[in-house]
């Protein structure tokens, strides 16, 4: 006997032995209730007759819940105000709760029990797989394909029939289906596409767009883009992982990370990359052979994106070619990491570090970036600060005593740049830096052997020194021994190394004087590699020039461009 036969039981012991409100003595000195239901002989509770389940008259979906109800009845059939309890023997196809609320989890007959006293029902539902897709919101470029797949929830087997689910597009001039669901896309737009199986419809929103680049950034031997909506191409080498594809193949077109992370800013760097995902929390992937990924449980590199050690947020990153990294966090606090044989990390040693550390000195900067064996940055003030690799000339400062690192000449921690000018951002090459005014204007120093100054100059330059003043700009960066700047109007404009065509304007002649890229093209951001640079249009175009021995240019080949070559994405 069940503890519920037993509880009643006891109840009815319980009611024949202490008198009720309501209650009269019978002529014998019994006691007789005087508020009976019909059809009770008196003899004590009503006793249940049976149970019965209201039928359910529809198919049930996998995923959906029904409120089931049941009668109970004395023997006469009249239905008594009694406790139903609610199970099933097949708790794997359907959740009962206490009221009788029914959860489909599989299709077939699950069984449900409805029980009172000893009288219990039982009713077989009829439930069906609920009908899926494997992507509720997909893109799809012009020209280009993506394979959408139907899925039955909760089957015993996941896979549809062949033909038993039918697709269909609102427009087919933006984009087709097929009827085993490739969506084909036609023309940039947005269309419904529906997939029905038997009576259930499912519908997904595909938009057909022509891919934009909203940044793009040239490192070493590969490059990077974010698109619009936050997803991280890249393209080039990818021998450590650099391109973050989840392999080490190279690409000589722009290929998808392997994250569904999304990103608002990227770098590529020196064999690696690093982004800052919508969250503020920074990622890394590629060559972590010195500790260059921020992350000392990675190893020696990793194909996929790695969160940075420790629960810094970040509004930026940069990665140097000459591995290290560094962060700049939403407070305006510099952390960086890696290797550190000159004191680039600016914590006052030159000592390497496996896990980002604060640079010293208390600095709020706004603007960060680190190349070669170096790192500068803009303070709330406009005043730039460097560390690292190099003497007078790379700090800025010709007081500056420097320290000796690896027997080098450096600057363990930031070091002020000499100068009234008030800087917005600042951008560091391999021995030289250049850097925005907070009025437009674009200045350099350090060293000029081959003219990346700008100042028509082959001399070394030991404080800021104006290119081309009268000229206003929004934008400045740097190469290995290159500069490149884009004018108010889009111009872009290169000067100093030009050994592989990393200046655009069609030659190889190295420029001491800012030189027009050859193009009609007007850019709204550009960014020098360590060989090459790369600009994108208000449009959201990508074009790169330069040195393009692994792919790093992302126009399909493997030759160098002399003028900008547009990316392709396939």
């Amino acid at each position: 006997m069940g503890r519920r036969a037993r509880n009643v039981r006891n109840a009815i012991t319980t009611f024949l032995l202490v008198l009720p409100v309501g209650s009269a003595c019978s002529d014998d000195g019994g006691v007789i209730p005087t508020d009976l239901p019909p059809g009770d002989d008196g003899a004590g509770e009503p006793t249940v007759g049976s149970v019965h389940i209201v039928p359910v008259g529809e198919t049930l979906i996998v995923g959906a819940a029904v409120q089931l109800s049941a009668a109970v009845l004395d023997a006469a059939g009249n239905e008594l105000r009694h406790a139903v309890t609610w199970a099933t023997p097949d708790p794997a196809a359907v959740e009962v709760s206490g009221s009788g609320r029914v959860y489909i989890r599989q299709a077939g007959s699950p069984r449900v029990i409805a029980m009172s006293g000893m009288a219990a029902d039982t009713i077989a539902l009829e439930c069906i797989p609920r009908l899926a897709v494997s992507d509720d919101s997909a893109t799809v470029r012009p020209g280009s394909e993506v394979q959408l797949e139907a899925i039955l929830v909760g089957a015993a087997s996941p896979e549809p029939p062949p033909g038993a689910v039918t697709w269909s597009s609102s427009d087919d001039s933006i984009a087709e289906v097929s009827p085993d669901g490739m969506i084909s896309g036609m023309s940039i737009g947005r269309v419904e596409v529906q997939a029905a199986y038997g009576d259930q419809v499912v519908s997904i929103g595909i938009s057909v767009y022509r891919p934009q680049f909203v940044s793009i950034s040239a490192g070493a031997m590969h490059s990077c883009g974010l698109l619009v909506e936050g997803t991280a191409w890249c393209w080039g080498a990818n021998g450590h992982g650099d391109l973050g594809t989840g392999d080490t193949s190279h690409r000589l077109v722009p290929t998808r990370a392997a994250t569904d992370v999304r990103f608002r800013q990227l770098e590529a760097a020196g064999g690696f990359t690093c982004a800052v995902a919508m969250d503020h929390v920074g990622y890394c992937w590629g060559d972590d052979s010195m500790m260059e990924l921020g992350n000392p449980d990675v190893g020696r590199h990793s194909t996929v994106a790695v969160p940075l050690y420790g629960d810094l947020r970040l509004q930026m990153m940069s990665g140097s070619d000459m591995a290290h990294g560094c962060g700049l966090t939403l407070g305006g606090d510099a952390w960086c990491w890696g290797y550190n044989r000159f004191g680039m990390i600016g914590h006052g040693v030159a000592r390497d570090e496996p896990r980002p550390v604060p640079a010293v000195g208390g600095h709020t900067f706004t603007n960060l970036h680190s190349f070669f064996f170096r790192t500068c940055g803009v303070d709330t003030e406009g005043r730039v600060y460097c560390w690292g690799r190099g003497g007078a000339a790379q700090v800025g400062d010709p007081s500056f005593e420097p320290e000796e690192c690896s027997g080098q000449t450096c600057a363990t921690r930031p070091h002020p740049v000499r100068s009234d000018t008030r800087f917005q951002a600042v951008s560091v090459g391999r021995l030289h830096t250049c850097a925005l005014s907070s009025d437009g204007s674009v200045y350099c120093w350090g060293e000029g052997a081959d003219g990346q100054i700008g100042t028509g100059t082959l001399d070394d330059v030991f404080t800021p020194a104006e290119v081309l003043p009268g000229v206003q700009f929004v934008a400045v960066t740097t190469g290995r021994n290159h500069s490149c700047a884009l004018t108010v109007d889009g111009r872009a404009l290169c000067w100093g190394d030009n050994e592989d065509g990393q200046l655009g304007d069609g030659s190889m002649t190295s420029r001491t004087l800012p030189t027009d890229v050859s193009t009609e093209l007007r850019f709204v951001g550009i960014n020098a590699g360590y060989m090459h640079t790369c600009a994108i249009t208000a449009q959201g175009d990508a074009y790169c020039w330069g040195a393009n021995g692994m792919g790093q240019l992302g126009d399909g080949t493997m030759e160098d461009h002399l003028v900008p070559a547009p990316v392709l994405m396939d």
